[in-house]
């Protein structure tokens, strides 16, 4: 008797043991729930700011630019166009928040940073005291009509999410995976603004972003034209992939370098890289690897090091980095070429590393295709010290160093380059090498992320 009873209490206490671990078991699971919905909800709140913010940016760009058209004074088109070129800017930042890897925004995208550019381009004629003329009028006068057409789109959206056919959350899954088509509505609109931006005239004025500029003939393209079973063996080469990885090209591309598309496949089947390979001499125009990457473990610094050694490895040795930054796992490092001790900017080439391994997830040299050509660089008429006479006296300057630069129209202009500081905030200041004009100043915004320059 005095046996059963003790085993009935060992069963009993086992029991116990059983509920009070399934009710811990629960705790925790409900607390890890509460936790993944409070992040799923500041991650939603994230997203609905940015897009509200995009929409409100493009709206007062449409609003400025319609100003801009009624405004007689020199001064008022000024403030009217730098406003327009800090509010599509803006909208472009907005823009790159949203969780939205899996579709192409490059035409909008593009289009924020043209209207930008070419309000800022007019806004610098008429603090010249130089007249917007009628053909800058009428362009003027279209960018508006096109900024109404991206926000009726982009309110489009908004309609869809009053319906209940788009849920903020569903936003947010955007971000870890990919929806199949026709799954998400809000993705959807975004590919209807797509089309609807490419019913847009093509923008040609004396810019940096203009469309003109990537329809320059390339002048960095070498050696003959290649195959496509060529472009296959160049592409597996430069993303080092083994014997067991498959590669194949899946079509082909036109735009500024006509290129081979090519899809190289891991033999563990760990995601998949693309790249681009030019027809004419087999040169990698850009590559990027969908590899997810895990928590960060290497410093800027080495991943500098790491791009470095990716681009000596692929015969681009005289290259230095500009400066880097990151987010989200990855670092992104701008590289110029350097010749006789010149940074040519023109020709750059940005470098994706990945901060979890070090490996190079992406690769883009389009700037460096299109401009790299051998130079013969004038020598400069004035020293650095000379030049640095020509800077603000309230600046704390560093040593200067020559680079090339692009103008607005295109034109290379030798100049020394400063960085400098003024009450601890840090910037770069060109002055033209040869006349001594101060050609341009780059604010620099360090971060916790790396250094950003506006």
């Amino acid at each position: 008797m005095e046996q059963r009873e003790q085993q009935m209490e060992r069963r009993t206490g086992s029991v116990g043991l059983l509920v009070v671990l399934l009710l811990a078991a629960a705790a925790v699971a409900g607390w890890q729930w509460r936790e993944r919905a409070q992040v799923e909800a500041e991650l939603s709140a994230q997203y609905q700011r940015a897009f509200y913010e995009l929409i409100s940016q493009v709206e007062n760009t449409e609003v400025l630019l319609a100003k801009s058209l009624v405004t007689a004074s020199p001064g008022q088109q000024v403030i009217h166009l730098t406003d327009v070129w800090r509010q599509a800017f803006g909208a472009q930042s907005n823009l790159n928040q949203l969780p939205l890897n899996d579709i192409s925004l490059l035409r909008t995208s593009r289009f924020l940073t043209q209207v930008g550019d070419y309000a800022y381009a007019l806004a610098r004629r008429a603090a010249r005291g130089e007249a917007v003329t009628d053909e800058q009028w009428q362009k003027l006068r279209e960018l508006k009509d096109q900024a109404g057409v991206v926000v009726e789109q982009l309110h489009s959206i908004i309609n869809d999410s009053q319906r209940g056919a788009l849920s903020w959350r569903e936003v947010q899954r955007l971000a870890n995976r990919r929806l199949s088509r026709g799954e998400s509505r809000f993705r959807d609109g975004f590919e209807r603004l797509e089309l609807e931006l490419t019913e847009f005239p093509t923008l040609i004025y004396d810019g940096p972003f203009s469309d003109h500029i990537e329809r320059r003939e390339p002048r960095g393209l070498s050696g003959p034209a290649v195959s496509q079973d060529e472009a296959v063996v160049i592409a597996r080469e430069f993303v080092g992939a083994g014997e067991g990885a498959s590669a194949r090209v899946t079509g082909e591309a036109d735009g500024p370098i006509p290129a081979y598309a090519v899809r190289v496949e891991r033999e563990r089947g760990d995601g998949a890289v693309e790249l681009h390979v030019s027809r004419q001499g087999g040169h990698v125009v850009w590559m990027l690897d969908g590899r997810s990457v895990g928590e960060p473990v290497l410093s800027l610094e080495e991943a500098v090091r790491r791009a470095r050694e990716f681009l000596a490895e692929r015969g681009l040795a005289s290259m230095e980095p500009t400066w880097a930054s990151s987010s989200q796992g990855r670092a992104v490092i701008p590289f110029v070429f350097v010749q006789d001790g010149v940074r040519i900017y023109p020709d750059l080439v940005k470098v994706i590393v990945a901060l979890d391994d070090g490996a190079i997830i992406g690769y883009e040299a389009l700037g460096f295709l299109m401009s790299h050509h051998p130079r013969t660089l004038p020598a400069p008429r004035l020293g650095e010290a000379e030049a640095r006479e020509r800077l603000h006296p309230a600046l704390s300057v560093e040593t200067g160093r020559l680079a090339l630069i692009p103008l607005e129209t295109l034109e290379e202009v030798l100049t020394w380059e400063f960085p400098a500081s003024l009450d601890g905030e840090p910037y770069l200041v060109y002055i033209n090498a040869l006349s001594g004009a101060e050609e341009q100043i780059l604010k620099l915004l360090p971060t916790g992320e790396g250094t950003l320059t506006l």
